[in-house]
């Protein structure tokens, strides 16, 4: 009988410590879920500002493509004037 109950404490020991570490383990995977979001949530503010210097770029290309065609147009009409 003593063998028995020895056995039990012994288990109830164990399952214990087992519940301990999962509990430590717990919380470990609940840090690393919070530095995990704060990561993401970084990378989606730089996705956002990467975004926003693509379309600035977009714009200032087409800007810069229509002053081009006005220069030559006006180069145009300069060359044309000139030669009248």
């Amino acid at each position: 009988m003593t063998t028995d109950i020895e056995q039990l404490q012994a288990r109830t020991r164990y399952l214990e410590a087992r519940l301990v570490k999962a509990g430590e383990e717990r919380r470990l995977a609940q840090v690393k879920c919070r530095e995990l979001e704060a990561r993401c949530q970084n990378l989606e503010r730089e996705l956002a500002r990467l975004r926003n210097q693509a379309d600035t770029a977009d714009v200032l290309d087409r800007m810069g493509s229509s002053a081009e065609a006005l220069a030559r147009e006006i180069e145009g009409q300069q060359n044309n004037g000139g030669q009248s």
